[in-house]
């Protein structure tokens, strides 16, 4: 008897492969469509259409979202929601707070008739949310409200070179800026004198710009032995330290004349024509001094510094060396107090006597302070994505407003609430900790929507 094995096997393969329930070549892909994009800053709207066959079985269904932030242009994919099978919209309400976003819906399917479970993965075409706000490279080193226009401030940008930038609050973007010089190196603030802003330099080049059309007006150089520290204008001089000697230039001639008068402090600020603030910062001790000073005195025989009152850090105060911060001093409306350092500590200016201090309230370290027109105080806290608002006359916290970048710089216009914040967290520990070179985040300026206190 013979057999024919193999024409059987081939004859059984025939009839199984006959017997498939449909041909592959029927098989249409599903496709994933999104059908609405809904941007604004509070919350992003996307709804889809996802179209399949009986055959087809949805695994999962993912949002992704991307976005770009930091100096390296480094891209950020994360997924935010996986959703159930039979979703067809979805919401982000927690929005980051950058200038390009993009959404991608991702589903990842297979065949009921499929006995090896093949999983395929479809997406819809990127929906792109772009905005402009001012941004920063770097944190600025000084944020000042101008003196008459409540809506204008300006900004003191060192990164790569030192300019000077005007912000608008009721257009809420930069109008002006001007560039100051190319070293970015500045210890000192900027002050406000009659009709101009006066800026310097480490190196002691001095500039007299125009605060409206941003021109420069006039400039100086101070003749120096170390650096220029702090500066003053009372009259047509220009009183500044340097390595605490207090000398001046002269704006009439331009001339430098430098005489050795030493003091201890390393910053002053003019609070008339025969008064001085003096404050000084140390590893252990820090201090706030007032002044009567004569400038009209023969400076070749020492100009009269009349010790008027002075407050140290006296062991009964618990003060220590970081309790007074020249980088950190804010006046309230009418000039009566100002607040000072990480912990908010609050001086009373006719005699000094320290008054309230924020952080003991809160627990929080802070970067900066702002005074509202009715005398509330808002409060950059350090590291935590939050402003504290503080009764001005109890001091007790009234509001917590959240952000969505690192509070640094708040600031009030008529259209409400703005911040220059950082992307990443910024942490200072105080004047010893050389605030003088600044912080390497990259800043935006963040506008809020805050419910009446």
């Amino acid at each position: 008897m013979k057999f024919y094995k193999a024409p059987c096997l081939v004859a059984v393969f025939l009839i199984l492969a006959g017997c498939s329930s449909k041909d592959d070549s029927d098989f249409t892909a599903p496709e994933l469509t999104v059908t609405t994009f809904s941007p604004s800053k509070e919350a992003i709207e996307i709804t889809w259409e996802l179209s399949k066959g009986a055959d087809v079985i949805i695994e999962d269904l993912l949002v992704f979202r991307e976005t770009k932030t930091d100096d390296s242009e480094r891209t950020y994919f994360e997924l935010i929601e996986s959703l159930p099978s039979s979703a067809k919209s979805y919401i982000d309400t927690d929005v980051p707070y950058v200038s390009k976003i993009s959404y991608i819906i991702k589903a990842n399917y297979r065949l009921d008739t499929q006995e090896l479970n093949e999983i395929v993965l479809i997406e819809s075409e990127a929906q792109v949310y772009s905005r402009l706000f001012p941004e920063f490279n770097r944190v600025p080193f000084q944020v000042s409200r101008d003196p008459i226009d409540k809506n204008i401030y300006h900004i003191l940008d060192i990164w790569d070179m030192a300019q000077l930038v005007r912000y608008d609050g009721t257009l809420n973007r930069v109008v002006q800026k001007r560039e100051l010089s190319q070293n970015h190196e500045y210890y000192d603030k900027f002050i406000f004198y009659e009709n101009k802003i006066v800026a310097a330099d480490l190196n002691g080049s001095i500039f007299f710009v125009d605060k409206d059309t941003y021109e420069i007006d006039k400039h100086y150089t101070a003749e120096l032995n170390d650096d220029f520290e702090s500066f003053g204008i009372i009259g047509d001089r220009l009183y500044f330290v340097d390595d605490f000697s207090f000398d001046y230039v002269d704006l009439v001639t331009g001339e430098t004349i430098k005489n050795g008068l030493g003091h201890s402090f390393e910053y002053f600020e003019v609070l008339n024509d025969e008064t001085l603030l003096t404050l000084s910062s140390g590893p252990r001790t820090s201090s706030a001094s007032i002044y009567e000073f004569q400038p009209d005195l023969d400076p070749g025989s020492g100009w009269d510094f009349s010790l008027l009152r002075t407050i140290s850090t006296y062991s009964e105060q618990n003060l220590d060396g970081d309790d007074i911060d020249e980088f950190m001093v804010t006046w309230n409306n009418d000039r009566s107090q100002f607040v000072t350092a990480i912990e908010g500590r609050f001086f009373n200016i006719d005699d000094l006597s320290p008054g309230a201090v924020l952080g003991n309230i809160t627990g929080k370290k802070y970067l900066n302070y702002l005074f509202d027109e009715n005398g509330d105080i808002y409060a950059s806290v350090q590291k935590e994505k939050i402003i504290h608002v503080f009764d001005g006359e109890t001091f007790e916290l009234k509001q917590e407003i959240l952000t969505k970048l690192y509070p640094i710089y708040p600031m009030l216009t008529d259209n409400g609430l703005v911040c220059i914040g950082a992307y990443e967290k910024v942490e200072y520990w105080g004047y010893n900790y050389a605030y003088a070179n600044g912080f390497d985040s990259k800043c935006a300026l963040e506008t809020f929507q805050v419910s009446n206190l």
